[in-house]
């Protein structure tokens, strides 16, 4: 009897204690400071946040800056030549990017059928929209930009086969004052203009060997390198439409009697060209550079302008990509070693080890070295010693947990700095890839982008930089979408523009929180959300709010302050009880501005 009241005395203290424990839990949940980004772990602060703006009005929530697309491929099947019309040189197609009607100029190549008596088989035509799907065709862009002299068409042959040309996945980008060139996959060169229209060609280089392999300015020069050799483009007056006269192979650094691949080119403080040179048949890994001479204007197609070495120093291993660090040129390696050379000696010093395999890519910021690679973390190095700056938390939304690689997979330009922040791919070859920052000093991360092209549920990204002429974010990826198969396309993030996400595509998803147990849950009575400013919430332009008590629940709507007055501040019933809670919150803003959300406080 007496065990039996002990053991009842027990039960009653410990359901005393249990209640009291969650008395104690039963505070506003206070849900603010969104500057603090993406946690490292689900239980200790945001889960998610995506293509939001949390630094114009620090500790608030905004709608990030929208994307707008200045390009992309469709790789139509079937297109064909339905007409032509000799005595305005212009055909029309059966079939043209019907979304994109404002487009004016197009690039084809005519690949199957019998062409219309003037044009060829296989060679690139560059067409003028005249009106509709009709194109006036010449043999240059710059003809078409300036409706210069047309080919002259003399047969009326319909049927024969058309691709388009556009940019596919970019690699390389070269800036030069305010204009920005990028080299897509084949070697094309292409201009991205401040308009925000189609990305313009700069035909002309050559794209017949191993092309796509770097791209750099360097004395007014374009230099392309196309595997074997070297193309180079006067730009020091360049203008979108100008007449093109490439300098083709102006120089070939070749190493011993092999086949080259040359990539990767650098600019260093020491204003010589680097890049990485190897020798295909002999497989020799080399350290080539170009200078120009003392007294001389630099001029490719010159050698008494310039020191070429072709060799200037033999590498142990694969190397992937450079960058310098002082006077140090430092060289990434598949292996996860960076070798430094001091541009001078005839070896390189003993190598740093990573600890990581497949650097991708090195970007030095006021003299740190940030280094990307496949693993999820991101290194900085000094030249002396490495250490860890982030590590990406694996509950990121879509985190490419096979194979990962921060910085991109395969090529150089998968991170830039801009203003306090490390932008960077996390890139897998199983399907989606994003665009995320981390700031450097806050240790602030989040998802800064979110596709706006149809089918984008798998995604790789290729390349980002930032626009010279704007300082807008820009990026190429590729998407499949069936039926006509993979699709390229390069957008740009206008930050600073004022146009911001629409149709509540940015949100954040906050810290599951727990609030009570399975036998004493805690029942909410509202929930308030405070605004920096009055808004006027509609369908589209406002604020939504749901909620969740497990992982794997859907989420369930409280609010989307639909029909309510324009106010600061909102007071939502909201009767639920829970043992445990969490939060997603979706913004969507305007041609002009975006809600600015102080805090959501739960009761």
């Amino acid at each position: 009897h007496h065990l039996g009241q002990a053991l009842i005395k027990i039960i009653q203290i410990g359901i005393i204690l249990i209640n009291f424990k969650y008395m104690a839990l039963k505070e506003p949940i206070v849900i603010d400071n969104f500057h603090k980004g993406i946690a490292e772990s689900v239980l200790t602060g945001f889960n998610e946040v995506v293509a939001c703006e949390t630094e114009t009005y620090k500790g608030c929530l905004m709608a990030g800056y929208k994307s707008t697309r200045t390009s992309t491929t469709k790789n139509i099947v079937n297109t064909t030549i339905t007409g032509v019309n000799i005595s305005t040189n212009s055909i029309s197609l059966s079939d043209y990017l019907s979304t994109d009607t404002s487009e004016i100029f197009l690039i084809i190549n005519i690949t199957a059928g019998t062409p219309p008596t003037g044009l060829s088989l296989n060679t690139d035509y560059y067409l003028r929209r005249s009106s509709g799907s009709t194109y006036v065709v010449y043999a240059t862009y710059s003809a078409a930009y300036n409706s210069g002299t047309s080919i002259d068409i003399t047969g009326t042959q319909t049927g024969a086969t058309v691709v388009l040309i556009t940019p596919s996945e970019i690699r390389h980008v070269a800036k030069v004052g305010t204009r920005t060139f990028l080299m897509d996959s084949t070697g094309r060169i292409w201009y991205e203009a401040y308009s925000g229209a189609i990305l313009n060609i700069v035909d002309g280089n050559n794209i017949s060997s191993y092309p796509g392999k770097g791209l750099i300015v360097y004395k007014g020069y374009l230099l392309a390198f196309n595997g074997s050799s070297v193309d180079a483009l006067s730009i020091l007056t360049y203008n979108d439409g100008d007449a093109i006269s490439w300098s083709n192979g102006c120089f070939n650094p070749s190493v011993g009697g092999g086949f080259q691949n040359l990539k990767n080119p650098i600019l260093g403080s020491d204003d010589t060209v680097y890049w990485l040179n190897r020798d295909i048949s002999n497989d020799i890994w080399s350290i080539g550079s170009i200078y120009q001479k003392d007294g001389q204007v630099f001029d490719p197609t010159s050698s008494s302008t310039y020191t070429l070495n072709t060799n200037a120093l033999d590498l142990p291993e694969d190397p992937t990509c450079l960058e310098q660090l002082n006077k140090d040129l430092l060289i990434g390696t598949d292996s996860g070693k960076i070798f430094k050379w001091d541009r001078v000696s005839s070896t390189f010093f003993l190598p740093l080890d990573i600890k990581t395999k497949n650097i991708r890519k090195l970007l030095n910021v006021n003299n740190l070295v940030y280094i990307f690679s496949n693993s999820n973390s991101i290194f900085v190095t000094n030249g002396t010693s490495t250490d860890i700056l982030f590590t990406m938390p694996n509950h990121t939304i879509n985190f490419p947990t096979n194979n990962p690689y921060l910085g991109g997979q395969s090529y150089a330009y998968g991170a830039e700095y801009s203003f306090g922040k490390l932008y960077f791919i996390s890139k897998t070859s199983y399907g989606y890839s994003g665009i995320y920052s981390i700031n450097i000093k806050s240790g602030e991360f989040k998802e800064e982008v979110v596709y706006t092209q149809a089918g984008t549920s798998s995604v790789n990204t290729h390349a980002l930089w930032f626009n010279s002429s704007n300082g807008f974010l820009s990026y190429s990826y590729d998407y499949y979408l069936a039926p006509v198969g993979t699709t390229y396309a390069v957008e740009s993030a206008i930050a600073n523009s004022g146009y911001y996400y629409q149709t509540f595509v940015p949100y954040i998803i906050t810290a599951f929180y727990k609030v009570g147990s399975t036998y004493n849950k805690h029942t909410f009575q509202y929930i308030e959300l405070e605004f920096l400013d009055t808004i006027n919430p509609s369908s589209t332009y406002g604020a939504k709010v749901y909620w969740r008590e497990n992982k794997s629940d859907t989420w369930t709507l409280i609010t989307d302050l639909i029909g309510l007055e324009t106010m600061k501040s909102y007071l939502i019933d909201f009767a639920e009880s829970v043992e445990s809670i969490q939060f997603k919150i979706m913004l969507s803003g305007n041609s002009t501005k975006s809600p600015i959300l102080k805090s959501l406080i739960a009761q």
